[in-house]
């Protein structure tokens, strides 16, 4: 059968294309006879089941990890060393997640939910660390001013 997101051809067996990861949509009519009439031999099947496709299921499973690591040092750096590497740490981790484009299970899209969560935390927690020293520095300047000007 071909794909009908990219027109590769692929195996009858697959439920994901191995060009670009599109879901196969199976024929749920046999030989002109309804379900009812034929047994469909992927109706036992769980929807995340992936005959030809495990590689792919293992590079997902290895690019969220990716992004989930990085988004828990994001937010460990971007907290106590600096927020520009915590920073890049977050972007780092979310392009890795957008570079995902099959379609994925649902433990698999949990865990992507959950990396995502955490490089956006791993993003936002720097930003807020830099405003939060800037805004010390200027209070803090704004007291030694205070103080100055109070002594003489």
């Amino acid at each position: 059968m071909y794909c009908k997101n990219c027109g590769k051809l692929i195996d009858d067996n697959c439920y994901y294309c191995d060009g670009c990861g599109a879901a196969v949509e199976k024929n749920t009519n046999w030989n002109g006879y309804s379900n009812n009439a034929y047994q469909n031999p992927y109706a036992n099947q769980p929807s995340n089941f992936d005959v030809c496709n495990n590689y792919q299921s293992a590079e997902i499973d290895k690019k969220i990890e990716d992004g989930r690591t990085l988004g828990i040092l994001a937010i460990i750096l971007g907290l106590l060393v600096s927020s520009i590497v915590g920073l890049i740490l977050g972007i780092v981790g979310m392009e890795k997640l957008k570079d995902i484009n099959f379609n994925m299970n649902y433990l698999q899209t949990s865990k992507y939910n959950e990396a995502k969560n955490l490089n956006k935390w791993g993003i936002i927690i720097p930003i807020v660390r830099f405003v939060l020293m800037i805004l010390l520095f200027i209070l803090y300047f704004v007291f030694v001013i205070g103080v100055a000007a109070t002594v003489s």
